[in-house]
């Protein structure tokens, strides 16, 4: 009985039995020649969005929330309600904060964008107070 085996698994198996931690996408070259490919990363594009973010009274939004859509990018604005963050292009953004109601956006150079105050989750807020009391007799 004649077995054959095909170089590009023989090579992969001997890899594979070495513990060799990176793999490259093998090819096959004439004279049965095994080259390993080095995989090449298209860069993303990427801007610099800046942004103000306010009431509908005009006043700023300090500390709201801005996230990228399906990501872990994210930053919050300053004292003035300004921000700036690197996005891949395309990317939409959440804009957020306690009492306002969430706005998706798109990303681009400059953002003005105005949060709504959200009268529903207003009444689910409770305040609780704690302190201490002498008992005077």
């Amino acid at each position: 009985m004649k077995v054959t085996h095909d170089m590009k698994s023989c090579f992969s198996a001997l890899l594979i039995a070495s513990g060799a931690t990176m793999c490259f996408p093998l090819q096959m070259q004439a004279g049965n020649h095994v080259v390993a490919a080095p995989i090449t990363a298209t860069p993303v594009q990427t801007i610099v969005v800046k942004g103000y973010v306010h009431d509908t009274k005009g006043e700023p939004v300090i500390g709201a929330g801005i996230q990228v859509v399906g990501s872990k990018i994210a930053t919050i604005t300053d004292i003035d309600g300004k921000f700036s963050l690197t996005v891949p292009s395309g990317s939409s953004l959440l804009v957020s904060y306690i009492g306002f109601v969430t706005k998706e956006v798109k990303a681009n150079a400059n953002l003005d964008v105005t949060l709504s105050e959200d009268n529903h989750s207003l009444d689910e807020v409770v305040v609780v107070g704690y302190g201490n009391m002498k008992r005077e007799i």
